[in-house]
C-alpha cells in the first residue's frame, strides 16, 4: 500500500491521510482498519462497503 501511496494513487487530503494512518496502524500492530463515511458503518465492518486495508503478515520482520 506504501508503494501506491509513492505514486501518487491516494489523493493528498481525501484518501492520502486515511491510507496513511491505516498503514501505522498496521505497523503498530493493528491487523484490520476500515475506511468508510459514517451512513455505510455497518456494511463497510461486514466488508460489504468502503474500504478495507488488512496488515500483511508475510510482511512482517523480527528485530532483534
Amino acid at each position: 500500500m506504501r508503494a501506491y501511496a509513492s505514486e501518487g494513487h491516494f489523493a493528498p487530503g481525501r484518501m492520502g491521510p486515511k491510507m496513511e494512518a491505516a498503514a501505522r496502524f498496521a505497523s503498530r500492530g493493528g491487523r484490520r482498519t476500515v475506511i468508510c463515511d459514517r451512513p455505510s458503518l455497518a456494511e463497510a465492518v461486514g466488508a460489504s462497503a468502503g474500504t478495507t486495508v488488512v496488515r500483511d503478515e508475510s510482511a512482517r520482520r523480527t528485530e532483534g
